[in-house]
């Protein structure tokens, strides 16, 4: 078993102190957490930041992908830093912008697809796996965040929806949710 921790795309995996390192998978549109600890001390210096993707992969596959969102920093011993690290999934990209929007006769898949497409440009993320032809006459969102414009969507017609960690939106029914 090889479990690898890369950030920013560099990898960082000797920093990572094992016996922190902790990773908690939450179903549908929950926001999956990871947390660890970096130890930093003489020419194993390494600082990690807020804000940074945090990609962890075990033999290749990913099971964790986000960005850290709080940094703290102690010194345990003589010129030893450890800096623990709290992730969130790529939920987060969604949490940045505020819909404000009325959408009409459209479908709930192409609402979706609107509203990333508008509020979410550069971000990476795709909704391909949005599945759902119900169409909505007439709804409003009044400058809210796209994460909460997903979910009300989803509990408007009982659905299940997440992001995955290759940045995918899922949005099903959950008979069709394995």
């Amino acid at each position: 078993m090889a479990i690898a921790v890369t950030i920013d795309g560099i990898d960082k995996t000797k920093f990572i102190d094992w016996g922190s390192l902790s990773i908690n998978n939450i179903l549908t549109s929950k926001v999956d957490t990871c947390s660890f600890t970096t130890k930093s001390y003489g020419d194993r210096a390494y600082e990690p930041q807020a804000g940074r993707e945090v990609i962890v992969t075990d033999d290749g596959t990913r099971v964790f992908a986000g960005y850290i969102v709080r940094r703290d920093v102690t010194a345990s011993d003589y010129k030893v830093l450890q800096y623990q690290c709290k992730c969130v999934d790529y939920t987060r990209l969604l949490q940045k912008k505020l819909v404000a929007n009325t959408y009409e006769n459209m479908t709930i898949a192409a609402i979706i697809s609107s509203i990333i497409t508008q509020y979410c440009p550069g971000y990476g993320l795709t909704t391909t796996n949005v599945v759902c032809n119900k169409v909505i006459t007439k709804i409003s969102f009044n400058y809210e965040p796209v994460q909460q414009v997903i979910e009300k969507l989803a509990n408007l017609i009982n659905y299940d929806w997440w992001v995955d960690y290759n940045k995918n939106i899922y949005f099903k029914a959950p008979a069709t949710v394995s």
